[in-house]
């Protein structure tokens, strides 16, 4: 995916998510938080995510994806604009 962005693209929202991570993160419930850490901070696979919070490997994927979803909108509010799937490489990916 990180070839289909572009280093360059990548590196441009990474710096522009890096400096707000730490308060948008706070923003978002304990749940949100967790399932995010772990599957992008932590590298998790959905099925470990599962595993770590007692969900199937389907609910994992939901709650992954809705909880992005709301740190994309923290981010929106914040001036920072990308899709929650672009978002998602970035954080999985970090500083290059």
């Amino acid at each position: 995916m990180n070839e289909l962005l572009g280093p360059c693209s990548t590196d441009i929202l990474w710096g522009q998510v890096r400096p707000l991570l730490d308060d948008v993160m706070h923003q978002l419930n304990e749940a949100d938080r967790t399932v995010v850490v772990l599957r992008f901070f932590e590298g998790r696979s959905l099925k470990d995510v599962g595993v770590a919070l007692g969900l199937t490997e389907n609910a994992a994927r939901m709650r992954v994806e809705r909880s992005l979803e709301k740190l994309r909108g923290l981010l929106t509010q914040r001036g920072v604009k990308s899709t929650a799937s672009t978002l998602a490489a970035v954080l999985a990916v970090g500083p290059s």
